[in-house]
């Protein structure tokens, strides 16, 4: 019992007058990163690849497009609607519109709107799709123009655009009240 009682009493000294742990003070921040990394191109270079966006070659004229994109180039998006607009090849047209229907801007859908005038039936048909999913109500009177087309797929398209964009109209319109 005694042993218990001294080891204890040890036991309790130590505890006591055991030196205080070093409180860890907390590591600072790590330094703040610009949100956009440093330019690799010079102005000049800038200006050599919209210059390739005329190039012969429509996949030299796409890579450029798609690269001045990338990089957030100020002139890109008009690059992109001049390209949406004149470009002789079906598949880059529709590329520049897959990249307008995704910019997420509300001023594409008056370049989406003049590819429903397009001369491919498949632009139409894209162009009928993007303005569905955008779903902006105002773009319904040129939807319905298209209800005309020559082309049975497309205006089986346009009454599907007119669907989505009243579903998301309702849907809107439940979620206000």
């Amino acid at each position: 019992m005694l042993g218990v009682l001294l080891g204890g009493m040890y036991y309790i000294y130590h505890v006591k007058h055991r030196p205080a742990a070093a409180v860890e003070e907390p590591l600072p921040p790590p330094p703040a990163l610009d949100k956009e990394p440093p330019p690799i191109l010079t102005a000049t270079d800038i200006g050599k690849i919209r210059l390739a966006t005329q190039d012969a070659d429509p996949q030299v004229r796409w890579a450029a497009i798609e690269f001045l994109h990338r990089v957030r180039d100020p002139m890109a998006f008009e690059m992109l609607e001049k390209t949406l607009a004149i470009d002789t090849e079906q598949v880059v047209r529709r590329k520049a519109l897959d990249i307008l229907k995704g910019s997420g801007k509300p001023e594409v859908t008056k370049d989406i709107v003049k590819a429903l005038s397009d001369s491919e039936k498949d632009i139409r048909m894209a162009a009928l799709m993007a303005l569905g999913e955008i779903g902006d109500p105002k773009t319904t009177p040129y939807i319905v123009k298209t209800l005309t087309d020559s082309e049975p797929d497309v205006r089986m398209q346009a009454l599907h655009a007119l669907g989505l964009i009243q579903a998301k109209t309702e849907a809107a319109h439940k979620q206000m009240q």
